[in-house]
């Protein structure tokens, strides 16, 4: 039975490769064999465009691939008619086509983020550091001693009236000690 397709070695060969990195390759389902376990050239080179993350590539194999060169036409031939330009961009775009590399394209929007991330939290570390934020819970528990302080003196008002005007009577004390506590309530209830 003939071979469908080429051999592993010969792949790499087409490629510029290694043997390993086809092996490689097809071990991670970036490339598929056909029946017979011969590779089809075009469509393992479709496949590894589409499958392989850019950004784990080093040396030639990180740039791009250059384009081929446009064909030659023949002598005498009338030259090709030039497409006019479209009105906008987006009429040239295939909106609905998957992006080329979505693994590369995932991993640099995952990067990005970990790195956004990263610098907002050293830049909260240095306004911590020189004063400009400050920890919840110390702001907690400042506003507490505050508020604890302002309902006590509040709350002594009516006994220091009591001390400093000698002539209020228990039920003038017992009036303002009303007062203070309604108004206390009210603060409380968050004003309501």
């Amino acid at each position: 039975m003939a071979k469908l397709g080429v051999s592993l070695r010969a792949y790499a060969a087409h490629r510029k490769c290694s043997l390993a990195a086809v092996q490689k390759a097809i071990a991670a389902e970036r490339i598929s064999l056909l029946a017979d376990g011969s590779i089809d050239a075009a469509a393992a080179d479709a496949q590894w465009a589409a499958n392989t993350n850019q950004s784990q590539q080093r040396g030639r194999h990180a740039e791009a691939p250059a384009p081929p060169p446009p064909p030659k036409r023949p002598a005498g031939a009338a030259p090709a008619k030039k497409r006019p330009p479209a009105a906008t961009i987006d009429e040239d775009l295939d909106v609905d086509a998957p992006p080329v590399n979505t693994a590369g394209t995932m991993y640099a929007k995952a990067r990005a983020a970990r790195e956004g991330f990263a610098a907002r939290l050293m830049q909260n570390r240095l306004r911590k550091e020189i004063g400009e934020v400050v920890e919840a819970a110390d702001v907690e528990e400042g506003w507490s001693r505050i508020v604890l302080a302002a309902k006590t003196g509040v709350l002594a008002i009516p006994t220091k009236a009591k001390t400093r005007i000698p002539h209020l009577t228990s039920a003038d004390i017992a009036t303002l000690e009303e007062i203070v506590r309604e108004v206390l309530t009210v603060l409380a209830d968050g004003n309501k």
